[in-house]
């Protein structure tokens, strides 16, 4: 995976996590890079309750196929 597809990743990511904290009250953010991400690339951060404790969030950004 080239550098520019990581980025647009990243940054797709970071634009779920914005509208997930959002939306819920909840703090969301990006797994580090790195990481096993068992869970998904997007988690809830810090001491959350029901229902947000038990979701995790796979992120995919795709672009259009012409």
């Amino acid at each position: 995976m080239g550098a520019s597809s990581r980025a647009k990743g990243a940054a797709f990511e970071c634009e779920v996590a914005r509208i997930l904290t959002a939306a819920s009250g909840t703090k969301w953010g990006r797994t580090k890079p790195g990481d096993t991400q068992e869970f998904g690339d997007v988690v809830p951060r810090g001491l959350v309750g029901a229902p947000w404790d038990r979701l995790f969030i796979e992120a995919k950004a795709h672009s259009s196929v012409k």
